[in-house]
């Protein structure tokens, strides 16, 4: 009797701490400024240092949630494959800045949308002086289509044939677009102009959005491990903040300040 009192005591005990423990998060190390970036200084970037527009919501988010957390920048890929594998490695438990995407939420719980951004397709105005013809998603696919590894382009509806993808950044890709090797590129594009806004300008000249509007704004969210024991806790708990910090303000007064470009 006493064996059994003394495991359900270490048990309640363990449950505890776990619920309790800091949670660390990891997000592109390429940057999505105006959102996640390492400051330019002296015309470097600051690899100790992570600033951005999602990084304060999401300071905050936690603020209210009552937990200690810390962010990591690593390659894109394998920052889903750590949360995927949460369970195993138990290392990362969630991700940020990750665009809505249904075969996600198969692997990860999802938040509410942290944030929102317009959608363009940015191409060369010297290839197309008379810009784009695009009104639908069947209309994109009249032209060569590039994007970034591992990035979110299901709402275009794109065989893997039809979107060539071995760009490792999207500054690499409007690179390839200002070269005529593409003829457009995908992107929200807020964070486009908002490299320009921290002195890192990545958009070629010649080049710019055309913007859709067949296609809603793309929503942002946090992604936690469905193999965390404390997944749905802590989505329900983030959703609970993020309502009452889009409500009171504070999410538009954090947002502003970014996006003044």
């Amino acid at each position: 009797m006493k064996v059994l009192s003394l495991a359900l005591v270490l048990g309640a005990m363990s449950v505890a701490t776990a619920s309790a423990q800091s949670v660390k998060i990891c997000d592109d190390e390429a940057g999505w400024p105006p959102y996640v970036y390492n400051p330019i200084e002296n015309g470097k970037a600051d690899k100790s240092k992570i600033e951005g527009a999602a990084i304060d919501f999401v300071n905050r988010i936690f603020e209210e949630v009552g937990l200690e957390h810390s962010t990591e920048l690593l390659p894109w890929k394998r920052c889903l494959a750590e949360v995927e594998n949460f369970g195993d490695r138990g290392n990362f438990e969630m991700f940020q800045n990750g665009s809505y995407n249904a075969e996600r939420t198969k692997i990860y719980y999802i938040s509410e949308s942290i944030y929102e951004t317009g959608r363009g397709l940015f191409y060369s105005t010297k290839k197309f002086p008379d810009g784009l013809d695009v009104n639908s998603v069947e209309d994109a696919k009249k032209y060569k289509v590039c994007g970034v590894h591992g990035y979110n382009y299901i709402d275009w509806n794109l065989a893997d044939n039809q979107i060539e993808t071995s760009a490792k950044s999207t500054e690499q890709a409007l690179k390839k677009v200002a070269a005529g090797r593409c003829d457009v590129v995908p992107s929200a594009i807020e964070p486009i102009y908002g490299s320009a806004a921290i002195g890192k300008p990545i958009v070629p000249n010649g080049v710019k959005p055309h913007v859709v509007e067949f296609l809603d704004k793309t929503t942002f969210h946090i992604y936690i491990a469905k193999t965390s024991p404390r997944g749905e806790e802590l989505r329900d708990k983030i959703n609970a903040a993020i309502k009452k910090l889009r409500a009171d303000g504070t999410h538009e007064k954090i947002f502003s300040q970014y996006l003044n470009f």
